[in-house]
């Protein structure tokens, strides 16, 4: 390799053209169903000398990915993994995927990634309209649904404090038993409290166990629920328009986590059971699941994202020269 990170010689030549060569491979080959986790020592003593003050070259950092490490990892991306959640990315959103890694692109701020926020913007508006959003709906892309739902729940806690004019003594999110992990954790590092609901015989919260949960909560502290769109194991979607019915009544701001199941709004078959996904307040959806995006993003939609800017803005003297 070239004596210099950024210098192109013929070895970096030969380097990147295997590189490419390889992704090509990789994305249109049949995957290998053997792969899978190996013991930990077994491939700690295969890259033991991978890290050394010389380094070892890029080709043989690719021969060791490609030899070592890759098999040691499950195929995501096999067909037979539709039904496996977490990710099916098609060929083209993979090989793009290496375009934009390759364009070195900064999309912190619009001086200095304008094209990029166009396009994030654009895919946006698409999931605001699926889900029947207004037209001044917006969003972010965050890192996946863990990150959008700590996000959305965030901005909620905020609104819920400057529409009642202070902090309760404690903050609480209604949830079921079936939400998200994340959602609980989000709660956990937010430190507000958990008001359980219950679920129907199908799993899902409905609008009648929402209102009764939050009849017997006797304490001004309710600021979110968040509703299912799809959940983990079953593919379970609450009823998302009484329970939208509920939070209109009571002022109170609804969120869908709808990281796994809310791309099945983009099939006739079960998009009605969706009904009042429109209604809510902020939803996430994660495109490297069912939309068939790479790892790993997820989109947070806000059906006002006024609120959203503001509480998760930033603020320092070091941008003042920006």
């Amino acid at each position: 390799m070239a004596t210099s990170m950024h210098t192109w010689d013929d070895d970096t030549n030969r380097f990147a053209h295997a590189v490419i060569d390889y992704a090509v491979e990789r994305v249109h080959l049949a995957k290998d169903t053997q792969w899978g986790a190996h013991p930990a020592d077994v491939l700690q003593a295969a890259i033991a000398h991978a890290v050394a003050p010389q380094g070892v070259g890029g080709l043989e950092a690719l021969r060791l990915f490609r030899e070592v490490l890759l098999p040691a990892c499950r195929p995501m991306d096999d067909p037979m993994n539709l039904a496996y959640v977490p990710t099916a990315p098609s060929v083209a959103s993979t090989m793009f995927d290496l375009v934009v890694s390759a364009s070195s692109i900064f999309g912190g701020n619009w001086e200095a990634g304008a094209g990029a926020i166009a396009a994030e913007n654009q895919a946006l508006r698409w999931l605001a309209d699926l889900a029947g959003f207004p037209p001044d709906a917006g969003g972010v892309f965050v890192s996946g649904g863990s990150a959008a739902n700590l996000s959305a729940l965030v901005t909620a806690r905020e609104v819920f404090t400057q529409r009642r004019g202070g902090r309760p003594p404690r903050y609480t999110v209604a949830v079921t038993e079936e939400v998200h992990a994340s959602v609980r954790a989000a709660a956990r590092v937010m430190d507000v409290d958990v008001l359980p609901v219950h679920t129907d015989a199908h799993g899902r919260m409905t609008g009648a166990a929402l209102d009764a949960a939050l009849h017997e909560h006797e304490h001004d502290s309710v600021f979110a629920v968040v509703a299912t769109g799809g959940t983990t194991n079953a593919g379970v979607i609450d009823e998302l328009d009484p329970i939208a019915d509920v939070c209109q009544a009571r002022g109170l701001w609804m969120h869908v986590d709808g990281a796994y199941g809310l791309a099945a709004l983009c099939s006739s078959i079960v998009r009605d059971r969706f009904h009042g996904i429109e209604r809510a307040d902020s939803f996430g959806v994660d495109p490297h699941k069912w939309l068939f995006a790479p790892y790993d993003s997820a989109a947070l939609i806000y059906r006002d994202p006024r609120p959203a800017a503001a509480t998760h803005a930033q603020h320092g003297a070091y941008l003042d020269a920006v």
